[in-house]
């Protein structure tokens, strides 16, 4: 298991990776969203301003939280020279920041998988600009219709 040392501002955190089995519910839970929302950016990368936009918009579209992410990433999350797990409570006043923190932590559990998806989004922006083209050739090569 991997820990990542993730600085959320100002203060560094200690995450470890989960499970594969629940990097697996992360990836079923936000895939098709992450994949859907980097396809139609223009974006090559994903980054954490990303997640952090996509984790936002879960709830109301989904019904998946942000703390049901966050019970599946932070799981073992520790504030640097600290022992109690990292919680909501912890974030009073600081809200984005610890949704900043949630998406790191999808960040440091995802990474493999968004390499993927990056190149998927590559091939699907392609795919789209063909499809586009070839409207704008087909209107072109329309005859005009003659008037009598």
């Amino acid at each position: 298991m991997q820990i990542h040392k993730i600085k959320v501002d100002g203060n560094v955190y200690h995450l470890p990776e989960q499970s594969a089995a629940k990097q697996m519910e992360l990836f079923e839970q936000l895939g098709a969203r992450i994949l859907a929302n980097f396809v139609n950016s223009e974006m090559e990368k994903i980054e954490t301003d990303f997640l952090f936009g996509v984790l936002l918009s879960m709830k109301k579209i989904d019904g998946i939280s942000i703390e049901d992410i966050a019970d599946n990433v932070l799981y073992k999350c520790f504030k640097e020279n600290t022992s109690e797990r990292v919680m909501l409570g912890d974030f009073q006043g600081q809200i984005a920041s610890y949704t900043r923190l949630v998406a790191e932590g999808v960040r440091a559990n995802l990474e493999d998988f968004f390499t993927s998806i990056e190149s998927q989004a590559f091939k699907e922006r392609e795919r789209i600009r063909q499809q586009e083209l070839v409207k704008t050739v087909s209107k072109m090569k329309k005859p005009k219709s003659k008037k009598a």
